[in-house]
């Protein structure tokens, strides 16, 4: 009789445990539907385009590859908005960089890369440089940031204003209106921009790259495991600056 009573807690305990693991793989398989923090940079982010930029495209292909059960929303911020989201509010997912002092870890998606440069009004002579100097009391738009990005340092050091602005169409046409001489842009965001403007001022990308980085998207640290673990191609992927920002 003893026996049967043991083997009768033991057979509920069995169930229990099985409905309890059934409960946290229902749990660990349901659909989330999570906002993306990101800023107006077309093509790559845009709340113009149906697919919200070339980056959310990729980021949505990249969940359905690895079957993620994770449906992203963009969320548009201003720059200065953005930063405030990623350092002092509960978020997942961000395109936009948190602080060094804000817990986060950056993954990649993808191979794609993005190569910053400078935009000026085109001139007969080929637009490159032997150094910063180059800049000395020029005026530079760059979007907003919290604070000046180490690769834009050497600018402001050798006498270069920088004029912090909101988007990078606004930094373009500051160019164009003459209220800076130069805006941080890398090639397809310059192609971009283009394409809104039938007549006016041709504009050029400088032939050197101050920045260049992986396309990838910050994760903070609660859902620093949301994507799963990396894969051989994505470890190793450093972080050489934000994604579409700074």
């Amino acid at each position: 009789m003893l026996s049967m009573n043991r083997s009768g807690v033991f057979m509920r305990f069995t169930v229990l445990l099985f409905s309890l693991l059934g409960v946290q793989g229902a749990l660990a398989t349901t659909p989330a539907t999570l906002d993306v923090i990101a800023v107006e940079y077309p093509p790559y982010t845009s709340s113009e385009r149906a697919d919200d930029g070339l980056v959310f495209r990729e980021l949505r292909n990249y969940l359905i590859a690895r079957n993620l059960p994770i449906t992203i929303r963009a969320r548009f911020l201003p720059p200065a908005r953005a930063q405030n989201a990623v350092d002092t509010v509960d978020w997942c997912m961000a395109l936009y960089p948190p602080s060094e002092n804000t817990p986060h870890v950056f993954r990649r998606i993808g191979n794609s890369k993005v190569t910053l440069g400078l935009a000026r009004i085109r001139r007969t002579e080929a637009f490159s440089w032997e150094n910063a100097d180059y800049f000395k009391d020029k005026r530079i738009a760059l979007l907003r940031t919290v604070s000046m990005p180490q690769a834009w340092k050497p600018f402001e050091e050798a006498g270069a204003e920088f004029v912090f602005v909101e988007a990078m169409d606004q930094a373009l046409n500051m160019v164009l209106q003459g209220f800076a001489d130069y805006a941080v842009v890398d090639s397809g965001g310059l192609e971009a921009f283009d394409r809104t403007r039938s007549d006016g001022p041709e504009l050029e990308l400088s032939r050197q790259a101050v920045q260049e980085f992986p396309v990838g998207v910050y994760l903070s640290a609660r859902c620093s495991d949301i994507l799963g673990p990396p894969e051989r191609d994505e470890k190793g992927a450093a972080e050489k600056t934000a994604p579409l920002q700074n």
